[in-house]
């Protein structure tokens, strides 16, 4: 799986506005997402037993979150990606959990413009890729942290996270700076 994606991020990278690279702001994104009690882990057995780049979990009854990413020995651009990318599940989560929908329910809840969007900003191939390798409950959440992680910088996805999953503001919930959830 993380062969697939590192080609579609390479692809995405020669075309998209924020491509995956190294973000100066990636580190004040950690800090704000453990502020709010995620705990971060990194290269854990976990990252050894499956292919990938990182999770974003939650446990619905307990409150508890954890992000885990697979850097390996090194930091690259491809690890700031995800770091932004499992913000965005970290933002979903928030927003549903107030909305009393779905986990699995995207933040822009306008079935047009969130076609319109996945299909401007990520390539056929790296859809497919999302649907071989996700259950079909999981693609459109999928689709749209792949979307924010190329079109968001870190600093973006760190003012949206704080004003989703800060203290209740039911508006902004309703209609957030980047369009209506």
């Amino acid at each position: 799986m993380k062969r697939v994606i590192t080609a579609a991020l390479a692809a995405l990278s020669l075309c998209l506005p924020v491509k995956a690279a190294i973000d100066p702001n990636t580190d004040e994104l950690l800090q704000t997402l453990q502020a709010d009690g995620i705990q971060v882990a990194f290269n854990t057995a976990t990252c050894k037993r499956r292919d990938i780049y990182g999770s974003y979990t939650f446990r619905p009854r307990t409150g508890w979150r954890m992000m885990t990413f697979c850097t390996g020995e090194t930091i690259d651009a491809i690890d700031h990606s995800t770091v932004r990318h499992e913000a965005i599940h970290a933002i979903q989560h928030c927003a549903n959990k107030r909305r009393g929908t779905s986990y699995t329910t995207p933040l822009l809840n306008d079935p047009v413009r969130f076609q319109q969007e996945v299909f401007a900003n990520l390539y056929v191939s790296e859809i497919e890729g999302i649907q071989k390798h996700y259950p079909r409950s999981d693609w459109e959440v999928e689709y749209e942290a792949f979307l924010y992680e190329r079109t968001l910088t870190a600093s973006e996805i760190k003012v949206w996270f704080q004003k989703v999953c800060g203290p209740a503001d039911i508006q902004y919930v309703a209609d957030t700076g980047y369009g209506k959830l």
